[in-house]
């Protein structure tokens, strides 16, 4: 299984196509872990709308440096390998399988 970490802050505008692009992975053995790093726009209620039983989402009340954001994925992740994917990013349908 791979671990999929992704950090969000203020991405409503990106984070839905970025989450879908992870879903849409031809490799579907995976856990997608996100984070809403204390995001002040709309971006976790764009997360909550996505229900696939392979997401988990956390929230942060408030931000935090994001490299102490991704220590907090990386406590989380099970899978063999651990893939990081931006909130704002998009990844081709064979990302995972490569």
């Amino acid at each position: 299984m791979v671990s999929v970490c992704m950090v969000c802050y203020n991405h409503a505008a990106y984070v839905g196509e970025a989450i879908s692009s992870v879903l849409q992975q031809t490799l579907e053995d995976f856990e997608l872990h996100i984070l809403d790093n204390g995001s002040t726009d709309e971006t976790l209620s764009v997360i909550k709308n996505f229900t696939d039983e392979r997401i988990t989402v956390d929230a942060l009340e408030e931000n935090v440096h994001s490299t102490c954001a991704a220590n907090i994925l990386l406590q989380r992740a099970r899978g063999k390998y651990v893939a990081f994917i931006c909130s704002d990013d998009a990844w081709m349908s064979d990302k995972l399988a490569q």
